[in-house]
């Protein structure tokens, strides 16, 4: 097949088109990657500046907003295991429905916040409507409509402490397995603000 010189132009100018489009979707993911980082070194700052006269709910509002700095989306919640009634309660909660949703409980294996309490481990639900394990509850409860889901267990050693839980991630990219990695790194620092805390409780 003959290429004439019209068609070298046209694939050029394709392949430069191209490289281009890579090269601004690394730059975003890098720029999200950074951002990631820098949230996840401040949560580490936080929680060892905690002491006896740390406004331990300032404190966790702060923690939440971060972990949703660095997951890129604007509603989350802090959900802690009541170990006397085996509930989950919002103890924090970032967004729009904050007022309606605080302090409000869930059975322990409810939805799919209790999924990821019951296998312990960081879940990544890209839809919702297909998990089996998705319960409408809360949303019909504070009429919010629920896409996506990232949730990762707070615990020390094997005791289980709660969820840390974001939703619907900002922009047209769905949550992927670079967020769902940020997402357990900052629960395992949330915990250990949660253990701090409450070793001050005690003392």
């Amino acid at each position: 097949m003959t290429l004439h010189r019209r068609d070298i132009i046209d694939i050029l100018r394709d392949e430069n088109s191209l490289l281009k489009t890579r090269n601004s979707q690394l730059g975003t993911r890098l720029a999200r990657m950074q951002l990631a980082f820098r949230a996840l070194n401040q949560i580490d700052d936080l929680t060892d500046r905690i002491d006896e006269e740390t406004d331990l709910k300032g404190l966790f509002q702060q923690l939440l907003q971060l972990v949703l700095h660095a997951s890129d989306t604007e509603h989350g919640s802090m959900l802690l295991l009541d170990e006397r009634t085996d509930e989950l309660q919002f103890v924090e909660v970032v967004g729009d429905t904050r007022e309606r949703l605080l302090n409000y409980r869930i059975d322990r294996n409810s939805g799919i916040v209790g999924q990821c309490l019951r296998l312990n481990r960081p879940l990544l639900v890209e839809n919702v409507r297909r998990s089996v394990d998705w319960s409408p509850e809360v949303d019909q409860l504070i009429g919010f409509d629920t896409l996506s889901v990232l949730c990762a267990p707070l615990r020390d050693g094997e005791r289980q402490l709660g969820v840390l839980e974001v939703v619907n991630r900002q922009g047209e990219r769905p949550f992927d397995k670079n967020d769902l990695a940020v997402l357990r790194v900052a629960a395992h620092y949330v915990s250990l603000a949660l253990v701090r805390a409450e070793q001050l409780a005690q003392t």
